[in-house]
């Protein structure tokens, strides 16, 4: 709620010109989305890296991937295929509609397992594309997020590595 709020006020008075004040950022144990995708569409991050083991990786991917509206292109031709695009809502399982609102190139989703932290980080430079940026890299935030990530003591370890390797 707070993080909505903050980003409905004028984020000009909050910090200066800058559209971005979070810059890029981290969301570790993303569970749904929420948080991540509201950092997204107000533009409170430029981009929002979404991490989540691999257990709730296919419904935050959803998540995300419904909310995502698809850069216009500058070709005229396709004008009109953009406007459809934009305007298109789409349909929730209990009847209500929502019109997807990230730029698909402000937000991606990455496992990233505390326990086995070096095996994810190496795997998401491996997998990446030459069309698609390594968003992964440690050292590489500017914002690290998260919202009730820790259910167990034996997490707080490997959490507390995340944090330090991934800032």
């Amino acid at each position: 709620f707070l993080s909505s709020k903050f980003g409905s006020e004028d984020r000009n008075k909050v910090d200066g010109d800058r559209e971005c004040p979070l810059g890029k950022t981290l969301e570790i144990g993303a569970g749904c989305g929420m948080l991540g995708l509201i950092l997204a569409a107000t533009k409170l991050s430029s981009r929002v890296v979404m991490t989540e083991a691999a257990e709730v990786m296919d419904i935050l991917t959803e998540n995300v991937d419904q909310n995502k509206v698809e850069t216009p292109t500058t070709n005229s031709e396709s004008d009109s295929d953009d406007d459809d695009k934009l305007s298109n809502n789409i349909h929730g399982i209990h009847g209500t509609s929502s019109k997807p609102v990230c730029p698909e190139e402000s937000v991606s989703v990455r496992r990233l397992r505390w326990d086995c932290l070096q095996e994810d980080v190496l795997a998401a430079a491996a997998n990446n594309s030459s069309a698609q940026e390594n968003d992964l890299k440690p050292n590489s935030f500017d914002t690290i997020v998260g919202t009730d990530v820790v259910f167990s003591p034996s997490l707080v370890c490997p959490l507390l590595e995340t944090i330090k390797l991934m800032a």
